[in-house]
C-alpha cells in the first residue's frame, strides 16, 4: 500500500517523503539539521524545524533574500511608469540624444561596448561610431538574440555568431573576438559575457536595444552564483533543501531582484537619463542613455500609442525560427490590396501582383482592398469596429501625415525590417505582370529598410541547385534542392534604405495619393504616367551609374516597365 501511494505522488514529493532531511528523532541529536516538533510521523512539513527553530521554507526564503540596493532610488517618473503605466513622452522625462553627443560625455580612452538588437539587424548599428572610435577599440554585443536563433540548437547559435562576426569584420574592420551574441533576459552565457566586457566599459546603443536589461542580468547572475554557493554550504551542513520549494522561492527572488536592484528598465526609449556607474563583481561598467538619429519623431511615435501595453507587445518582437522560415505559416496577398500595420504603416502592393507574407513581428496586420479605402477611412474617421486594428491614435490623421516611400525593386524574397519591431518576409509568387513598385506609408518616427533574407545567413536554406550544382525545376525545388549556408562576403548590399516618394499632387497641397481612382484605371495613359513618375524618383535617388552587362563599359541603368530583373542584377537599385 505504501509503494502504491508513493508512486502516485509527483517526483518532488516522493523525494521529500523518502528524504532524511526530516526526522522523528529527539531534537537533542544535533547531527540532524531538521527535526519534527512531535514524535509522530504524521507531523506536517511546515512544522519541521532545525536546531535554530527555522522551518525549511524559512531557511530557503532566508537564503534567497534580496539585499537592499543603497544606490537604487525610485523617482516619481519611474514609479508612475512602472506601476501605473502613466508616462509623458517628451525630451525632459525621456531624453533621447544623438550618437555624437553621447560619445562626447565618454572619456576617449575608455572602452566602449556597443549593443544592437537582433530584431532589426543591422538598423541598430550606426556606422558613425567609427568616426569617433577605431574599430579595434569597440566591442559589439547582439541582444534579444532569442528572436533570431534557436536556443536549443548549437549550430544555429554558431551560424549566427559567424555571420555577425563576418559582417562587422569585413564591413568595418571590427576584430572577430570583439563580437558577442547574448540574451540578457534569460541569462544566456552570462559568465562568458562578464569576461567579455572590459572593466571600465561604457555600455552604449540605440534607445530600446536592451542596455539596462543586460547589465541587470549580469547583476542577477552574480547574485545567483552567491546563492548557489550558500546552497552548497547548506548541503555540507546536512541541510537538504527540497528542489521544488527552492525553484518557487528562487523565481520570486528573481522577480524581486529585477525590480529592486540595479538600473531601471522599461520598454520606453529614453528611460535611462544619466550615465550610471554599476559595480558587477570586480568590474565597474557604465549604463549610458540610448541614442537615436531623430529623437523628435521618436517621441511623437511613442506618445501616439493608445496603450503602453501595445508598446510592450510590439517591442518584445517575434521568433524568426517560428515565423520566418520557409515552412512557417504565411498569408497570401494580391495587389492592389493594402496591409495595415496597426496604423504604424500601410504596405501598398502593385496591382495583380501576388505575395506570400510571413509576419516576424507582433504586429497584427489587417488587409484593406486598396489605398483609397485607407485614405477615405482616415479622412472620415475610423469606425468603432475597426478601432482595434490600430495601435496608433490616428484621429485627425490622413495619409498626408505619413511618410511615403518606394521599396527598391528586388528579385526573389526580401525582409522588410522595422526598427525595434521586427520584420515582414515578402515572397512574390505566380507570374510577374508588372514592374510597378511597392509603396510603403510610415507613421512619423517609424523607420524601415529592406534586407536580404537574414535566414540565408543564419540557417541552412534551399539553394535551388541539385547535388551536381544544376538548377532544379520549380516543381522539384523542395524535393531535390540542396541545403546551403550563405557566408557574408560584402559582394553586394545586404540591405537598402527606402526611396522617399513624393506624388505630383503633393506639390500643390493635394492628396498624398498620386494614383487615380480605381474607375480611372481604364485609361492606360494614366497608369503609365503614375508608374513613370515613380521610376523617375527611384532612378534619381539611386543616382550612380551601374554595370548592367558583361562589357567593361559602364552604362547608366534605368528602371522602367521594360527592365528585366534577374538574380545577377537584383541589387542594382539598392542603396545603403
Amino acid at each position: 500500500m505504501f509503494d502504491k501511494l508513493k508512486n502516485e505522488l509527483p517526483p518532488e514529493e516522493q523525494e521529500l517523503l523518502l528524504s532524511n532531511t526530516f526526522t522523528t528523532n529527539p531534537p537533542e541529536k544535533k547531527q540532524d539539521a531538521f527535526s519534527c516538533s512531535s514524535s509522530s510521523s504524521s507531523s506536517s512539513f511546515s512544522s519541521s524545524v532545525n536546531q535554530d527553530g527555522e522551518t525549511v521554507r524559512q531557511v530557503i526564503e532566508k537564503l534567497y533574500t534580496v539585499e537592499p540596493d543603497e544606490n537604487s532610488h525610485d523617482c516619481i517618473r519611474c514609479r508612475q511608469m512602472t506601476y501605473n503605466s502613466n508616462y509623458e513622452m517628451d525630451s525632459k522625462n525621456y531624453p533621447i540624444d544623438q550618437l555624437n553627443h553621447v560619445l562626447n560625455n565618454i572619456p576617449i580612452d575608455s572602452p566602449v561596448v556597443y549593443l544592437f538588437s537582433a530584431s532589426d539587424f543591422p538598423m541598430g548599428i550606426n556606422p558613425d561610431i567609427f568616426n569617433y572610435r577605431q574599430p579595434q577599440y569597440v566591442y559589439f554585443i547582439m541582444t534579444k538574440t532569442d528572436n533570431l536563433i534557436e536556443k536549443t540548437k548549437e549550430a544555429s547559435q554558431n551560424y549566427t555568431k559567424q555571420f555577425i562576426q563576418d559582417y562587422l569584420y569585413i564591413k568595418y574592420g571590427v576584430p572577430r573576438n570583439h563580437v558577442f551574441i547574448s540574451l540578457g533576459k534569460n541569462n544566456w552565457s552570462c559568465q562568458q559575457l562578464y569576461h567579455f566586457i572590459p572593466n571600465g566599459s561604457y555600455i552604449i546603443g540605440n534607445a530600446n536595444c536592451g542596455k539596462s536589461t543586460l547589465i541587470k542580468s549580469l547583476l542577477l547572475d552574480e547574485e545567483l552564483q552567491k546563492k548557489k554557493q550558500l546552497q552548497l554550504n547548506s548541503k555540507h551542513e546536512n541541510v537538504k533543501l527540497p528542489p521544488s520549494l527552492i525553484n518557487k522561492v528562487k523565481q520570486k527572488f528573481v522577480t524581486s531582484f529585477m525590480n529592486k536592484v540595479g538600473p531601471g528598465i522599461s520598454y520606453l526609449p529614453g528611460f535611462t537619463r544619466d550615465i550610471i556607474p554599476v559595480e558587477i563583481g570586480l568590474k565597474l561598467v557604465y549604463d549610458v542613455p540610448g541614442f537615436n538619429s531623430d529623437s523628435k519623431t521618436m517621441h511623437k511615435l511613442y506618445d501616439s500609442f493608445k496603450s503602453s501595453k501595445d508598446i510592450h507587445r510590439l517591442i518584445k518582437g517575434a521568433s524568426t525560427f517560428t515565423k520566418g522560415l520557409y515552412k512557417s505559416p504565411y498569408v497570401t496577398i494580391k495587389g492592389p490590396q493594402v496591409v495595415n500595420l496597426e496604423g504604424l504603416g500601410f504596405l501598398q502592393l502593385p496591382r495583380s501582383a501576388i505575395y506570400q507574407l510571413r509576419n516576424v513581428t507582433n504586429i497584427q496586420p489587417h488587409i484593406f482592398s486598396n489605398i483609397h479605402k485607407v485614405d477615405t477611412l482616415l479622412q472620415n474617421g475610423v469606425p468603432q469596429p475597426l478601432q482595434n486594428k490600430f495601435a496608433i491614435n490616428i484621429n485627425g490623421k490622413t495619409l498626408l501625415d505619413y511618410n511615403k516611400f518606394l521599396i527598391p525593386p528586388f528579385y526573389g524574397t526580401i525582409d522588410l525590417v522595422f526598427e525595434n519591431f521586427g520584420y515582414l518576409n515578402l515572397k512574390p509568387v505566380g507570374g510577374k505582370h508588372t514592374n510597378e513598385l511597392i509603396k510603403l506609408y510610415l507613421f512619423p518616427g517609424v523607420k524601415a529598410i529592406v534586407r536580404d533574407p537574414i535566414t540565408n545567413y543564419i540557417a541552412k536554406t534551399f539553394s535551388g541547385l541539385d547535388k551536381y550544382g544544376q538548377p532544379v525545376p520549380k516543381q522539384d525545388y523542395f524535393k531535390k534542392s540542396r541545403f546551403r549556408l550563405t557566408r557574408f562576403k560584402n559582394e553586394h548590399p545586404i540591405y537598402s534604405q527606402l526611396c522617399p516618394a513624393v506624388g505630383k499632387s503633393d506639390e500643390n497641397g493635394g492628396s498624398a495619393i498620386e494614383s487615380p481612382d480605381e474607375d480611372d484605371y481604364d485609361d492606360e495613359y494614366m497608369k503609365k504616367k503614375v508608374r513613370d513618375d515613380e521610376y523617375r524618383q527611384l532612378n534619381e535617388w539611386v543616382g550612380n551609374s551601374k554595370r548592367d552587362d558583361g562589357d567593361d563599359k559602364l552604362s547608366l541603368v534605368l528602371y522602367d516597365d521594360d527592365y528585366v530583373m534577374q538574380d545577377q542584377t537584383k541589387f542594382n537599385f539598392w542603396k545603403q
